[in-house]
């Protein structure tokens, strides 16, 4: 019967391995920073627009429990315009900011709509401006709402 002597690993020295590994961090590092940056940039972007489309449905109730037409088209645009403002974003005259708001009836029920379009500006710059104008990305949330106004609606 014969023995066969068992292969033995050569090792590296410690120096060779401590290389290895310094090659390793710097191929993954650009990587690993692109996707935090991503991640940070994602987390602002939907807590942005988390806010507005609060601020667009609480603008669409307030608007909804008015008793005109000029009342609800207008308190609605000028209370989603007061609760971006308080948020931080610029939504004043003259702004990027787009405030639509409007009855819309259908089926002998009165609707509003509110339509909100803000600017988003990234902090990192690690996602691309895939659409809106100029390459801008743009928050656009419409939101409507049954008239719950103890008088109907009159429109113009």
């Amino acid at each position: 019967m014969t023995i066969t002597p068992r292969l033995e690993r050569r090792r590296l020295p410690l120096r060779a391995r401590r290389g290895a590994a310094v090659m390793e961090f710097a191929l993954t590092l650009p990587i690993m920073v692109m996707m935090l940056l991503a991640s940070i940039e994602f987390g602002n972007y939907f807590t942005q627009l988390a806010a507005v489309k609060a601020a667009t449905r609480d603008a669409a109730r307030f608007g909804s429990n008015q008793h005109t037409f000029q009342l609800a088209q207008t308190q609605g645009a000028a209370a989603v315009r007061t609760v971006l403002a308080e948020l931080g974003f610029p939504c004043g005259t003259g702004n990027a900011c787009s405030v639509d708001s409007e009855i819309v009836q259908e089926g002998g029920l009165n609707f509003v709509q509110v339509s909100v379009a803000v600017p988003y500006d990234q902090i990192t710059g690690a996602l691309p401006n895939w659409y809106g104008p100029e390459g801008q990305t743009t928050l656009n949330t419409p939101t409507l709402l049954r008239a719950r106004a103890l008088f109907p609606i009159v429109g113009p």
